[in-house]
Order: structure tokens, then sequence, then C-alpha cells
């Protein structure tokens, strides 16, 4: 089941809207040694961003409002190097906002689990199958909180150098339209700097 609304699934769910106004550069990044769009190389892509990030947060309201703030995010290798978890927070709208994401290879498989604090429950997708040679792409579903219907979600990473990525969640309209939610723009930290979000 698909959007329906795009004001019932905020108001339900209480996600933020947030313009798709990431940059979107074409910045170059070394090519990777498996070909783009494979699992390895989707992992490889995920792996190279354990470290320290520091960034921004936005998001647009119901109301037309916009927020942003400052966000500190740690990212780290687990399950040697089989996962890679991610610890945000940041601030939007007057009230904290913090979450993370998990990213898991399992054999050929790979998925995504994000939670945040606006959500009853984590939200899971996997891999898309149109990864490009700087970017991961994953697909999914979330129940809507209270509504007892699912919505069709993505999940976007894209490393747009290697000391700086964007992770992006979007919900999909049924006319093919990306209703994006919390967005996050990170430039990596400077060696030996500890964001905010590594004791968390």
């Amino acid at each position: 089941m698909v959007l329906r609304s795009a004001a019932s699934v905020f108001a339900l769910a209480g996600l933020l809207v947030v313009p798709s106004a990431l940059a979107q550069a074409n910045a170059s990044r070394p090519a990777a040694s498996q070909s783009p769009g494979s699992v390895a190389n989707s992992m490889s892509l995920l792996r190279a961003l354990a470290g320290e990030w520091q960034g921004t947060i936005q998001g647009h309201g119901l109301d037309g409002k916009v927020s942003s703030s400052l966000v500190n995010a740690s990212i780290r290798l687990e399950n040697s190097g089989s996962s890679v978890a991610a610890r945000f927070d940041g601030f939007l709208f007057g009230k904290d906002y913090d979450g993370g994401s998990v990213w898991r290879q399992d054999g050929a498989e790979l998925s995504s689990a994000w939670m945040d604090s606006r959500l009853n429950e984590s939200v899971r997708a996997q891999s898309s199958g149109v990864d490009s040679a700087n970017s991961v792409g994953f697909s999914g579903q979330m129940a809507l909180p209270g509504a007892g219907k699912l919505v069709n979600v993505r999940q976007v990473v894209r490393v747009l150098s290697p000391d700086h990525v964007s992770i992006e969640w979007f919900l999909l309209n049924d006319d093919a339209t990306q209703l994006s939610v919390p967005a996050l723009a990170l430039p990596r930290l400077a060696t030996g700097h500890r964001s905010a979000a590594a004791s968390r």
C-alpha cells in the first residue's frame, strides 16, 4: 500500500517533511574495485564511513516553517565489519531529535534499519539494486503509527566525497513522487576529534 495523502502521513507518523536540497553534487570518488551496484561495492562504501562526523539536519514542518541544526554522528564497524552502525543527535523545532541506522550484509543481501525519536518502531529496508559507484539505496515499507497501513519508503546514502556524506529517507507517494523526511548532510571531523554522538 502506498502513500495516499502526504498530510495524513506526516500527521500520523509525526515525521518532518524536508526539501531534497541536500547537495547531490557529482563529487569524484576513487573508483570502487567491485562493479557499481553490487552488494560488495555497497558494503565497501558503507564501511568507509566509519568515523566521526558533524554537519546539519534539516526539515520543513507542515506549517511551512523550516528548522535545521547541527547534527553529530558517530559511525563504527560492528560484527567484524559485517555491520555498520551510525548514531546521531540533533535538534529540530525546539525538540531533541536523535536516532541511528544500521546497515548489514548477510551473504548476498544488504539491509538497513533506521530508528529515531519520532518513531514507535524501526523502519527496515533492503538493498534496492540501483546503487551507483558512490551511493547505496534501500527500499522497504513503514507501518504508520495507529493507522494500520504501510507506506513505501526509501533510504539513500550518498558519498559525495570520502569526507562528505548525506543520509536521507523518502516516503514514496502513489504518483511516484518522493517526499523527503529527515535528512543529514555530514562532513567528516578532523582526525582525533570525536562527535558528541560518540558517547551515546
